[in-house]
Parts: C-alpha cells; structure tokens; sequence
C-alpha cells in the first residue's frame, strides 16, 4: 500500500470520529445546563479547552458565549475539530481512495457533509440544534458501522481502525480532563454534592458510557468509579484502555510496528499502576491526563513517522 494512501484513510477515520465525537459533546453539555442548580453555571468554555484550539477561538471572536462556541464548533470551516470542517476533510480524504473504500460508503460520506453543510447554521439555533446534531451522530455511527461492513478487513481497514480509536482515545482523554477541573473548586462541599453527582454523569455520557458504567458499577456516580472506568475499563469502547488495546490488535497486522507497540504497551502499563485515589485526593489527575494526551500526539508522530513520510520534518498534525 503506498503511504499517502495509508495517511488519507487513517485521517478519514480520525475526521468521522471527530465530527461525531463534536456532536455527541455539545449535545451532552446543553443537557447539562438544564440539569444544574440555578447557583451553578459553568459556562461555556470548557467545550474550547476540550477542543484545544483556544487560541483559533480567541482569534475570530470576541466574546465567549454560547452562540459564538456552538458556531465555532459546529460550521466554522477555519476550526479542524468544527464539525462542518472535520466531515469536509473525511470526505476530501475519502474520495482520493475510491478504489479502496465501497460505493455506499462514499455515497454515505457525501450525503453526510451536504447534509451538514446545509443545516450547519441551523444548528447552532436551540429551536432545531438537537435534531440537527443526533441526525449527524447517528450517520456517522453509519458510517463507521459500513466502512466494517463493506471493506476488506486487511491492511488498509487496520489504518482505518488505528485512525479512528486514536482519535477516540485522544477526545476521552480531553472530555475527562476538562470535566474533573471543572469539579475540583466544588469538591468536599456537601450543598454541591447533587451537582458533583450530575457532572460525572455528564462526563459519562459524553462518551455514551452512562449505561454501561451503570450495569459494571452498581452503586451510585463517582468520581473515582467514573475515571477508574474511563482509563482502565477493557470491554466498553470509549475508554482509554480498549483504545490502547484495539490500536494494539491493529499494530500486530501492520509492519514497522515495533515503536508504536512498545508506546502503546508503555501508556497501558502506566495506567495500570497510577492510584486513581491518589490523582484524586492530591488534585493530580488534570497533570496525570495531560502526560497521557502529551502520549497520545507523540503516538501520533511515531505512526506518521512509520508510514506517511520519509523526512521527520515533515511530520505534521491536524
């Protein structure tokens, strides 16, 4: 397989994810806001420190609110992790490699970013926002589900999987993060507990892990049942540890994997030996998870380093 073919696939599963990954987050969050106490407002900012692309933000608007975030997440085409943008990028990678992907997946991903396109402004209006976003994530479940079922399941369907479980474990990572700082200032203050309770529940459902966390751990929300089961659970697959083990699965298939493996085997071993109780106890998680998204980019460069390009300088990100 030539390189530049392995580059577009991998990043046409990682913009699907992504776009889905957008929709399902702010979806989650306006649940949130009508789940709060009147005394608790967040605000909307943690869906720009999830992204990572304050800076961008900061550059093109002038004032943090929610008209401006949902904009900027959803149809601005200058953001890479906008949702307009993200579809528009899996389609472009997608049609280069016609010859390797099905028609009814290139008929899928085109209806897909016309259908964003053309309801993307709509859907930053609270009236149809809900409708627009649930309709994106269930096409690109779609998708994902006909990309498994009408491709080959060698090399090239690896680049798919490694791109988009990545992607996945990259955005776990950040939704996690971003939710435990948002909780610490409440932390230990019994007339915030209820709202404490509602914040790991959106966390959890963010990842659309709320069921599942549910029938693995009996009793009530947690913050520790919460970042316990996102980092290690290994049968639910939004979590940081069945990532790392389908991305393994993928690596086993694919040549010049030694590197990768051993970062892969690296991250998992570091997970398994961290005391959640004490990430949580001495405030240390948000440093913890950053190490781990610090991990996940250098990953990144190790595949891209390994199969898209000769020169490491020309390592790049998007």
């Amino acid at each position: 397989m030539l390189s530049r073919v392995a580059e577009r696939i991998y990043w046409m599963a990682r913009y699907i994810e992504r776009a889905e990954n957008s929709a399902r987050l702010i979806t989650v969050y306006n649940h949130l806001w009508l789940d709060l106490p009147n005394r608790v407002r967040l605000g909307w900012r943690p869906l720009i420190d999830i992204a990572g692309n304050q800076n961008l933000f900061g550059q093109q608007y002038k004032a943090i609110n929610e008209h401006n975030i949902i904009e900027f997440l959803v149809n601005n085409m200058d953001n890479p992790a906008s949702i307009l943008c993200s579809l528009s990028q899996a389609r472009e990678n997608m049609r280069t490699i016609r010859d390797i992907v099905s028609t009814e997946a290139w008929e899928s991903v085109n209806d897909l970013y016309f259908y964003a396109k053309e309801n993307a402004k709509s859907g930053t209006s609270l009236t149809r926002m809900f409708e627009v976003l649930n309709e994106l994530i269930k096409n690109c479940q779609g998708l994902t589900g006909l990309l498994a079922g009408t491709m080959s399941h060698d090399e090239a369907y690896e680049f798919v999987r490694l791109g988009r479980f990545l992607e996945r474990a990259d955005m776990s990572t950040r939704i996690l993060d971003t939710g435990a700082v948002n909780i610490l200032p409440y932390t230990g203050k019994e007339e915030y507990k209820i709202f404490i309770n509602i914040h790991w529940m959106s966390v959890l459902k963010s990842l659309d892990a709320y069921h599942s966390f549910r029938r693995c751990i009996h009793p009530r929300v947690s913050g520790h049942g919460v970042v316990n089961y996102l980092l290690r659970d290994t049968d639910f697959p939004r979590t940081l540890m069945y990532c790392l083990d389908e991305m393994a699965n993928c690596l086993q298939r694919l040549p010049n994997h030694a590197e990768i493996r051993e970062q892969t085997t690296s991250l998992q071993r570091r997970i398994e030996e961290k005391e959640i109780d004490d990430l949580l106890e001495h405030n240390e998680l948000h440093e913890f998870l950053d190490d781990l998204q610090i991990e996940i980019g250098s990953m990144h460069t190790s595949i891209a380093n390994a199969w898209f390009v000769l020169d490491v300088t020309q390592v790049q990100t998007q």
